[in-house]
């Protein structure tokens, strides 16, 4: 467990906190909880053990580590740390992205959300984990202070309709059984050299999708002539239109499985080869609507990589 311990001095007080970091584990639960309860009602999934327990707990890739800040035994600043597994030339490369980041409002004045941020830096890059995030405007100063590497934001896209009698059919997946009923081949990914992207197992698919608590979202397989060929996860957004946060494809085929579902709202990476053939099927939309994003592997060279495989499964919670 990594500790640094703080003295700060405010007139004529002096405060101590620590800042270390913990592997989630269900007795940190009510410590979280009494943080969160600052900021959330009763009725909020950060204050519901089911929620605490699919997220930090049964994740296949791993337990979330936590970043905690602690003062007088009391949990006053917190980042849940989610493992997950990229792919980078065909090898897997342990990433995290950060969730639930919270700082008591009793403690702003002691700059903790910029603390923490610092504190997981040198504790990611130490231990070869990449972190990913895609922080809101509030938040993105804090991890810009800290020299995140970010990419051309996301932007907002509409998929093309689908033509009449289209061989691309969409089925709703909605139980384990029927991903686990899958070929094989179906989970292999192939993509060109250079390019980072998320393994879509069925265990974090299954996981990430079908047993989240609290959450609406919609599982659809994507067949060719009744070969699967895709994937795509959805969540409603306003109205009639759905927020696509997830679609895969493991073939050349993904403009065609994105505009098997409409009407969807798609959050992308605005450049890359792998974005080309996404906006080979959508529409760029008109909107002033960008997302901000990073991805940061401390030591490693990125500017000849493809990152626009990536999509808002790194940090749509």
């Amino acid at each position: 467990m990594s500790l640094l311990f703080i003295n700060i001095t405010i007139r004529s007080f002096t405060v101590s906190f620590t800042i270390f970091t913990r592997q989630a584990d269900v007795s940190e639960f009510e410590k979280l909880k009494q943080l969160s309860r600052a900021y959330y009602d009763e009725n909020h999934p950060v204050l519901n053990d089911a929620y605490l327990n699919w997220i930090y707990l049964e994740n296949p890739a791993g337990k979330a580590t936590l970043v905690l800040v602690e003062e007088e035994q009391i949990y006053i600043g917190v980042i849940a740390l989610i493992p997950l597994v990229l792919k980078v030339n065909g090898k897997s490369q342990q990433a995290c992205f950060a969730i639930n980041v919270l700082t008591h409002p009793e403690h702003r004045k002691k700059s903790l959300f910029t603390k923490m941020i610092k504190f997981a830096k040198t504790y990611l890059a130490e231990e070869n984990i990449w972190l990913l995030g895609h922080p809101n405007r509030n938040a993105l100063p804090g991890w810009k202070r800290q020299k995140m590497q970010f990419k051309p934001e996301f932007s907002a896209y509409m998929p093309k309709f689908k033509w009449p009698f289209s061989s691309y059919k969409s089925k709703k997946i909605t139980s384990r059984a029927e991903l686990e009923a899958l070929p094989e081949t179906f989970w292999q990914q192939t993509m060109p050299e250079n390019t980072i992207y998320l393994e879509n197992s069925l265990a974090f698919i299954a996981w990430r999708y079908l047993d989240a608590p609290f959450s609406n979202y919609t599982v659809n397989l994507i067949q060719h002539k009744n070969n699967a060929i895709g994937l795509t996860i959805s969540k409603p957004f306003k109205g009639p239109v759905s927020l696509m946060v997830h679609y895969a494809s493991n073939g050349d085929a993904i403009d065609q499985v994105v505009r098997t579902n409409r009407p969807t709202l798609i959050m992308s990476s605005s450049t890359g080869n792998y974005a080309d053939k996404l906006h080979a099927g959508c529409w760029k939309l008109p909107l002033n609507k960008t997302m901000p994003f990073f991805l940061s592997s401390w030591q490693t060279e990125q500017d000849n990589y493809d990152f626009s495989p990536l999509t808002l499964a790194v940090c749509d919670l």
